[in-house]
C-alpha cells in the first residue's frame, strides 16, 4: 500500500458503513434566571436505556439534584427513558461548565460549557447578561468525508450496494481510501500519545522522531487493503467487532515498539505510555458519543431580551431563548450562547 499522510482530515474510525457514534440521545436544559440573579437549570437527557452508557458524563448527586433516573435495567427502545435533573445557583457563585463531576476523571474529557450570567445597573435600568461556551472537540483532523480526497458518490454507492456489488474499481478507490485513513488514525493517535510524553518530560525527543518512523514503516505494512476487504467480507453483525479485534491489534504493536525503545524495568514509563493511549483513546470516543446529539436550551431572563444570538420566541406571556444545536457543531469550534436582557423601573 502506498500509505500517503494527508495533512488534511480523517475520520475517527475511518469506515462509512459502520456507525459507532453513539446513540441518539437528546439534552434540553431550561435555564431561568430570576431577579436577584439566581439561576436555576432544569437538565433533561433522553434516548434510550442503552445510551446512557458509562462513556459520558451526567448530572449527579450532589451537585446537581436527581429528580428522575432513567432505568437502565430495561431494554426500552422508544426514546424515552430519561434523567432529570435540577440546580440552583445564588448570583456570585460559579455555573456549572460540565456534567461531569468537579475533579472526577470524566472532567478531563467530556463536553465542557463555562457558563456566566452579570446582573448590573445603570440608572433606572438593570440589565442581565447570559454568556455560555461550548468548546470546541478536536475531530476535524480525522474527518475524511470533509476532504477532498474522500468520495461521498463513491461511499454512497458502496452503502447501497455493499461492498462486492460494486465495480472492480469502485472497490478498489473504496479500499485504498480506508485502508489508508484508517493506517493514519492509529499512527497519529500513537504520535499524539507519544507527544504528551513529551510534554511531560517522560520521552526523548529524538526517541519520539525514531518512534513516528517506525510505527509509520509498521501501519504501512500492517493495514493493507486485503485486510480490511477480509474484514468487510464478514457479516454485518460481525464487521464491527472484527475492526475493533484489527484496531486492538495494531495498537499493541504500536505499544510493543514504544516498550523497545524505552527501560522496560521502569514500570512507570510504561505505566505512562498506556495511561497516555487511553486518554488519547477515550477523548476520541467520547467526541465520537457527542457527534451524535441534539441540544435544546431555553432561556427566561428578567425584563425584556434586547439582544441574543439564539431565537428569541414569546412563551407562556414572555420571552425567552432557545437554542437548538447538535454535538456535531462543536467539532473545532468553539459555540458561544449569548442574551442580554434589561428591566426598566
Amino acid at each position: 500500500m502506498a500509505f500517503k499522510i494527508f495533512h488534511r482530515v480523517f475520520p475517527l474510525v475511518a469506515v462509512a458503513m459502520i456507525t459507532l457514534l453513539s446513540g441518539c440521545l437528546v439534552r434540553t436544559e431550561e435555564i431561568t434566571i430570576a431577579p436577584d440573579g439566581t439561576t436555576t437549570i432544569l437538565a433533561e437527557i433522553r434516548g434510550e436505556s442503552d445510551d446512557f452508557d458509562q462513556l459520558l458524563a451526567m448530572p449527579s448527586e450532589p451537585e446537581w439534584t436527581v429528580l428522575q433516573e432513567p432505568d437502565l435495567t430495561a431494554k426500552s427502545y422508544d426514546g424515552k427513558d430519561r434523567l432529570r435533573a435540577r440546580v440552583e445557583v445564588p448570583y456570585g457563585r460559579s455555573l456549572p461548565h460540565s456534567y461531569a463531576a468537579p475533579g472526577s476523571e470524566k472532567e478531563r474529557f467530556d463536553l465542557q460549557f463555562p457558563t456566566e450570567v452579570r446582573r448590573w445597573t445603570e440608572g433606572k435600568r438593570t440589565y442581565y447578561e447570559f454568556r455560555r461556551t461550548y468548546k470546541a472537540r478536536r475531530y476535524g483532523c480525522y474527518n475524511i468525508s470533509a476532504t477532498p480526497f474522500w468520495d461521498h458518490e463513491l461511499e454512497e454507492r458502496v452503502i447501497e450496494k455493499g461492498i462486492f456489488e460494486v465495480s472492480q474499481q469502485d472497490r478498489r478507490v473504496y479500499l485504498e481510501a480506508y485502508s489508508q485513513s484508517l493506517a493514519y488514525l492509529q499512527w497519529r493517535m500513537f504520535w499524539q500519545g507519544l507527544g504528551a510524553l513529551v510534554h511531560d518530560g517522560l520521552l526523548p525527543g529524538d526517541t519520539k522522531a525514531i518512534l513516528e518512523k517506525e510505527a509509520m514503516a509498521y501501519v504501512e505494512e500492517a493495514v493493507t487493503e486485503e485486510r480490511i476487504l477480509g474484514i468487510l467480507s464478514r457479516d454485518e453483525a460481525a464487521i464491527a467487532q472484527a475492526v475493533d479485534s484489527f484496531i486492538n491489534e495494531v495498537q499493541d504493536n504500536l505499544a510493543m515498539l514504544y516498550h523497545r525503545s524505552v527501560d522496560t524495568t521502569d514500570v512507570g514509563l510504561l505505566q505512562a505510555y498506556t495511561d497516555a493511549m487511553w486518554a488519547v483513546n477515550h477523548n476520541y470516543s467520547v467526541t465520537e458519543a457527542l457527534t451524535g446529539q441534539k441540544l435544546g436550551i431555553m432561556l427566561r431572563m428578567p425584563g425584556t431580551i434586547i439582544d441574543a444570538n439564539g431565537i428569541i420566541e414569546e412563551d407562556d406571556g414572555m420571552l425567552v431563548v432557545h437554542w437548538f444545536l447538535r454535538g456535531s457543531d462543536f467539532n473545532d469550534t468553539d459555540v458561544p450562547l449569548y442574551a442580554l436582557s434589561v428591566v426598566e423601573v
